[in-house]
């Protein structure tokens, strides 16, 4: 456990039919040999938004291990459990562990191609002390990692610390006297030469001015540009846009409704588009290229910003869209909440260079909690995203 955030070592993503069998001794073992583990028996209390807590447990956990096998791809809970474990993956590679049960490498690639090259273990009921032993480890090479980060920062802050009033001292510890005399001696220097010309000026008589040599302008080339001005303006670089990846048949990136993509949910479009033999993946333009004006031209399927990315040598195509949500009471019970999810769709065909479908998809989902009405509404969404488009 992290002792400053309370964080847990371990997330336990898991099928509930693999629970007795594999997940639970799995989460006894860690918890036996001193990892602090998050598992749904144990860590969602009486009274607790089960989807808030998940939520909280994956955002928070140091390492997410999913326990893939044939009955986890059938779930859209673990399914969405797992791309919020992506997105950590994203920004920390080294976060995810995952374990396969009874499943081989080439299902889990037709399910997840994100996920084919990445290292796992296979368990099973035999083996699982041993597999618990070789996360312990894992976590303990983590956690020494983070311990030695901080202990450098920290460090680096002490030296600041005693560094900023040495130096502030030393560059600011100049003697006042020597500048005052250097001014004065000036000034007199100055006086006196004014004095002199004075009295040279009075003494002699008039005589003409002699005039200043002209300044010419600078040569003007027959185009009516300074011959100096022959730089030519630079071509702006694309390449900054887009994450390298090989290509692929669909590339997908959903934002959320503040404009930042929500990995969780493109990882589960792009798990619809797998399973119906697809080449996917998620990622591929930078959050930078969302803000930039020339992304909206993107999303109507402008085919200069589809050439100038160069799109065609990433992926067939690319899918954009924005998920929206909107909460209210329930009606029909109190105290209950109805949450509608929406989501826009463009799909761009980067060999056409235009906008080959645009649809709306939208599901409504009931909860007790606001977040937990989100999260039915959201499972809703993506049955009836798979029903009505997972090919085209």
């Amino acid at each position: 456990m992290n002792y400053l955030t309370g964080a847990p070592d371990i997330f336990i993503c898991f099928s509930s039919r693999d629970r007795d069998l594999i997940a639970k001794p799995l989460a006894d073992h860690l918890k036996g040999i001193g990892l602090d583990v998050w598992f749904d028996e144990y860590s969602i209390l009486v009274g607790k938004s089960v989807s808030r807590e998940i939520h909280m447990g994956v955002k928070k956990a140091l390492i997410g291990v999913p326990i893939l096998s044939p009955s986890f791809f059938q779930g859209n809970w673990t399914l969405l459990e797992l791309g919020k474990l992506h997105s950590k993956m994203i920004e920390d590679p080294n976060s995810l562990f995952p374990l396969y049960w009874n499943i081989e490498n080439d299902a889990v690639a037709k399910e997840l191609p994100w996920l084919a090259d990445a290292k796992a273990l296979k368990i099973n009921p035999k083996n699982i002390k041993e597999i618990a032993e070789e996360i312990f480890t894992h976590v303990k090479n983590r956690q020494n990692k983070k311990f030695k980060k901080i202990f450098a920062y920290c460090v680096l802050f002490l030296l600041g610390l005693f560094l900023i009033p040495f130096l502030y001292k030393k560059f600011n510890a100049i003697p006042s006297q020597p500048i005052k005399t250097e001014l004065e001696n000036s000034k007199t220097s100055l006086d006196t030469s004014d004095k002199r010309q004075l009295v040279t000026f009075e003494s002699s008589p008039p005589s003409k001015l002699t005039e200043s040599p002209k300044v010419r302008a600078p040569a003007m080339q027959e185009t009516g540009t300074p011959a100096m001005q022959t730089t030519t303006e630079k071509k702006e670089d694309y390449g900054v846009y887009l994450n390298s990846q090989s290509k692929v048949d669909v590339s997908i990136m959903i934002l959320d409704e503040n404009r930042n993509v929500d990995a969780s949910l493109s990882s589960a479009i792009s798990n619809i588009y797998a399973k119906g033999g697809k080449r996917t993946g998620i990622g591929l333009l930078r959050n930078i290229f969302i803000k930039n004006p020339e992304f909206q031209e993107l999303l109507q399927g402008n085919s200069e910003v589809i050439k100038k990315l160069s799109l065609d040598e990433y992926t067939d195509y690319i899918v954009l869209g924005k998920v929206t949500y909107s909460p209210r009471p329930g009606t029909l019970v109190d105290g209950t909440v109805v949450c509608n999810a929406s989501i826009t769709m463009s799909i761009i065909s980067t060999l056409n260079k235009s906008v080959s479908q645009s649809f709306t998809v939208s599901a409504n989902g009931n909860g007790v909690t606001e977040l937990q009405a989100q999260e039915y509404a959201l499972q809703n969404l993506l049955n009836k995203y798979r029903d009505e488009h997972s090919f085209f």
